[in-house]
This record gives C-alpha cells, sequence and structure tokens, in this order.
C-alpha cells in the first residue's frame, strides 16, 4: 500500500508529488555540497494525438514500455516519475557540466525510440528534451521545473518549424 503512494502503477517511476520532494532535497543538496544535476523534462507529442487516434489499450502499453526504458537508463542515485500522461520528469544527479546532461538527454531519446513490439505497431513518438542545470540555470526546484518544461516544449517547436 505505501508503494502505491510513491510509484505510479503503470509506469512504476515515482509518483509526481514523491518526485518534487526528491527534487527539493536533491536541490538541498546539490548547493550544499556545491555539485551540479540535471532536470530533464520529455514530452512525448503522441500523446497530443486527436481523442481515439490511440486506443486506451495502447496507451496503457505504450506508458509502461516507457516507464521500463527510462528505468532502465537511470544510474543508481537518479530517478524520475511520469508527471502528466507524455510528460515525464528525470533527475540526473551525476552530472559535470550541460555537455553530460546533453549526452544524457540524447542516449534516452535512442532508448525511448527503440521499437516497441510490444505496442503491435511502430508509433511515431515525437520526443523532445528541455533540459535545466542546478545551480547553473537555477536553485530552485519549481525554477528548473519550468525552465526544463519550457525548453522541451521550444524543442517541440524548433522540430515543428524545421
Amino acid at each position: 500500500r505505501d508503494r502505491a503512494r510513491r510509484y505510479d502503477d503503470i509506469t512504476g517511476l515515482l509518483t509526481p508529488t514523491l518526485f518534487y520532494d526528491r527534487l527539493s532535497v536533491a536541490v538541498r543538496a546539490c548547493q550544499q555540497q556545491q555539485r551540479q544535476l540535471a532536470l530533464l523534462i520529455l514530452t512525448l507529442e503522441i500523446f497530443d494525438a486527436p481523442e481515439g487516434s490511440l486506443s486506451s489499450e495502447i496507451k496503457l502499453t505504450l506508458l509502461q514500455s516507457l516507464g521500463e526504458k527510462i528505468r532502465t537508463a537511470l544510474g543508481p542515485d537518479d530517478f524520475a516519475a511520469c508527471i502528466d500522461e507524455g510528460e515525464f520528469a528525470i533527475v540526473l544527479q551525476q552530472t559535470d557540466n550541460r555537455n553530460v546532461a546533453e549526452e544524457a538527454g540524447e542516449q534516452l531519446l535512442k532508448i525511448i525510440n527503440r521499437p516497441m513490439p510490444e505496442v503491435g505497431e511502430r508509433l511515431f513518438l515525437d520526443p523532445h528534451i528541455g533540459i535545466a542545470l542546478c545551480p547553473e540555470d537555477d536553485s530552485d526546484a519549481d525554477a528548473l521545473m519550468h525552465l526544463a518544461d519550457l525548453r522541451a516544449t521550444r524543442a517541440g517547436a524548433l522540430a515543428l518549424s524545421g
């Protein structure tokens, strides 16, 4: 029962509430220990598709598969949550600089884009990642979430216009 309050039943990732609590603790630790962490917001445009274009069964299977892929990509100190359908937040605690965070984001995109035979069809997920670093970009959990989300939205807009 306690696990149900900490982990999402579908993705197996942290609940949004526990994720935010852990992000706040990680940000404070980052400041105290003078180290850096990266917050990645991953958005998947497929969940913005018109109603009915994806069956609820395919959405469920897709979310389960994405949760598994994200969990396997995490390091031992990293954590992630499904913030909203089609939006995931990931904290990488062992990040030396922006380049390391961007490389991790690229690797995550490769993992996400691998075929998912369990879904039964090749889906165009159209993933986008926004990255915010603590303390380089900000030292406040809310501001980091906002900035990473804004950058993910911009990445999606750039992909559409490009």
